[in-house]
């Protein structure tokens, strides 16, 4: 079964493994915190409609209705 994101979970930042750091400089995909914001959104491809985790360096706020996009 497929594990459901809760709307604003963090996780380790992928590119920095949790350090903020990448050699000697600030990790640029965490802001240098080491964590990352996971939350999904229901898509459509073609006929098959389905979730797609995807990070944010800061969270969504309920009351904001700005529309955003992804590529692949």
């Amino acid at each position: 079964m497929e594990k459901k994101l809760s709307p604003n979970q963090t996780r380790e930042c992928p590119e920095c493994r949790g350090t903020g750091k990448i050699s000697a400089q600030n990790c640029s995909n965490c802001d240098a915190t080491g964590q990352i914001i996971v939350h999904s959104h229901g898509h459509r491809h073609g006929e098959n409609f389905h979730d797609h985790p995807h990070s944010h360096k800061e969270p969504h706020h309920p009351e904001d209705d700005t529309v955003h996009g992804h590529r692949h």
